[in-house]
């Protein structure tokens, strides 16, 4: 079991790290641009879809799509 105490101490120590204080408002910025819900997604995305272009699809899969006419409805005669 966790006594308080260590907590309170463990606490203590952090809070001298920071004589000045600590802009938490910022903290939150930064800790959601280095670990938020968005930057998890796209890391594991990457991680898993690493051949996903840019539109979502496969590299390259637009361009294909736009050299045969279906980016824009037409279909080859």
């Amino acid at each position: 079991m966790v006594r308080v105490s260590s907590i309170v101490n463990g606490y203590r120590r952090l809070r001298d790290r920071f004589p000045d204080g600590l802009d938490l408002p910022k903290a939150r910025e930064i800790l959601d641009g280095r670990f938020g819900y968005r930057t998890v997604a796209e890391a594991h995305y990457r991680h898993w879809f690493p051949e996903a272009g840019a539109d979502g699809g496969p590299e390259g899969a637009a361009d294909r799509a736009a050299d045969d006419g279906a980016a824009d409805g037409g279909e080859e005669a």
